[in-house]
């Protein structure tokens, strides 16, 4: 009989717990750990469902988190006068939870084996053509993104004919009355172009 090795991902997280807290003056501390209690509930479920499965565990990632607290202190007496300052603080690193990667083997007819495979190659197809997709449309985005830069760095022309005449500026053949106006139309131009539209 053919046979498979399946691969499959657990996480886990069990967050933390707010110890040793306490205040003096500005400033407050505390401890933070790992919520022990839910750790041994957690860890237990895991297992039950791996062994009633038949996973077998290959690697255990931690997931670490952090909390942190500073404080800041300033004093100043005035202008002219002295002023100070002062900071600290302190970051707790603690381990919320894990990440299992785990593997079976699987036996197999080969009806089930030609299915599975089958299954596969399909969903291999499936990931290509909607990354190709991804591609195409990320191009054509940049694509587009590029033709509109070319339009806004594209000059506008002052076509007054002389100094007494009406001001006139020119944009891809059309004039206006106004500088605005054209720098307007050159924008909705660009905008256009960038949405496809």
């Amino acid at each position: 009989m053919p046979c498979v090795f399946e691969t499959r991902w657990f996480r886990r997280h069990w967050g933390y717990v707010l110890t040793n807290q306490s205040e003096g003056g500005n400033a407050s501390w505390a401890t933070y750990e790992p919520n022990w209690k839910k750790i041994d509930e957690v860890m237990n479920g895991l297992m039950a469902d791996l062994g009633e499965d038949g996973w077998e565990i290959k690697s255990v990632v931690p997931l670490v988190s952090s909390r942190s607290y500073t404080q800041a202190l300033t004093n100043s007496t005035g202008t002219f006068q002295s002023a100070w300052g002062a900071g600290y603080g302190y970051a707790a690193p603690y381990v919320e939870g894990v990440v299992v990667l785990c593997q079976r083997r699987t036996e197999m007819t080969d009806m089930k084996h030609a299915e599975w495979k089958a299954a596969k190659a399909a969903e291999a197809r499936r990931v290509a053509e909607q990354d190709a997709a991804e591609k195409a449309a990320s191009a054509a985005l940049e694509a587009r993104k590029e033709a509109a830069k070319a339009i806004r760095d594209r000059a506008i022309e002052n076509v007054s004919t002389g100094l007494f005449s009406r001001p006139r500026f020119r944009f891809d053949g059309v004039e206006y009355d106004d500088n605005a106006a054209a720098v307007q139309a050159r924008e909705e131009m660009a905008r256009r172009v960038e949405e496809g539209a």
